[in-house]
């Protein structure tokens, strides 16, 4: 086997994962038996061309082709190696990366389904909360009017009884006799008329009396009816503005917990990498020092 392909194959190989210390010690001392000893300097120009005779000396020409062809054969197993490793780090980067996206895509997915489940739980309440801010506003809306129409029933009956009264009261009064002289009659006709007017107008007053209590009534049942509907509007309000509030925290909770998954995968990412880098740097980094006192 030719020196230098030995010297490849054995000290190079720690650049590989084949590297055999044991196997490396064993060409170092085998080497080291093959070198002979430094011809005095009038000799070696004459030796220059010579080549190897068994002694164990080689040429200065030999030597620099020795050199060259380790140094080229060096170069291009340390390429491969480090092409090799190169790839191997592309492709775990490579996997790290998928498996990355497929993480961030996945909480990306399930976080726009809990956003819609958050949406579609907020409409639904809000949806059942006006329904029954409806149904509490006919039933106001009832009551009102059934309180109407009882104001309105008293106001005719009572009104009937003063219009009934009052034709009682008129039909009460005695007659004017019949055998008196006109005079008499013209002043019984006259105290008659204004005992009537009297009778009038007394129901004239209770009618008006309650015509007041009536309206006053229906004015505060107005007010009832409205102060009814701005309770119920003020808490239904309330009721939307705390449910949209804890919807926006359920949100931001949502899109909190999202942006920590991605960062997290991010950061999990660019350890890897940074691990991948010192790796194969280690890998591929080779022992300089040592190949320059064996070249």
């Amino acid at each position: 086997m030719d020196r230098a392909q030995e010297f490849i194959e054995h000290f190079l190989a720690h650049a590989t994962d084949d590297y055999d210390p044991e196997k490396a010690h064993e060409y170092y001392l085998r080497t080291r038996k093959l070198k002979g000893r430094k011809p005095a300097k009038d000799d070696e120009d004459d030796r220059d061309d010579e080549s190897d005779d068994g002694s164990g000396y080689v040429s200065k020409k030999k030597r620099r082709s020795t050199k060259s062809l380790i140094s080229e054969k060096q170069r291009r197993a340390l390429s491969a190696v480090n092409k090799q490793n190169s790839e191997r780090k592309k492709k775990e980067l490579a996997v790290a990366s998928e498996k990355r996206r497929v993480l961030v895509e996945r909480a990306r997915e399930k976080a726009t389904n809990r956003r819609e489940k958050i949406s579609k739980k907020l409409q639904l309440f809000l949806k059942t909360l006006t329904e029954d801010r409806k149904f509490q506003s006919d039933q106001i809306s009832d009551e009102s009017r059934t309180q109407t129409d009882r104001l309105k029933a008293i106001q005719k009956f009572e009104a009937k009884r003063i219009s009934d009264r009052t034709s009682l009261l008129i039909a009460a009064l005695p007659p004017i006799p019949k055998g008196i002289s006109k005079k008499q009659r013209i002043e019984l006709a006259a105290k008659r008329s204004e005992e009537i007017a009297k009778i009038r107008g007394n129901a004239a007053n209770e009618h008006k009396s309650l015509t007041d209590a009536l309206i006053t009534e229906r004015s505060s049942l107005s007010d009832k009816t409205k102060f009814k509907r701005g309770v119920l509007t003020d808490l239904s309000n309330k009721v939307k503005a705390q449910e949209r509030e804890s919807t926006d925290e359920e949100r931001e909770a949502v899109g909190a917990e999202l942006k920590a998954t991605i960062e997290k995968a991010r950061a999990n990412y660019d350890s890897l990498k940074e691990k991948l880098r010192v790796k194969y740097a280690t890998k591929s980094q080779p022992r300089s020092e040592a190949i320059k006192e064996r070249v």
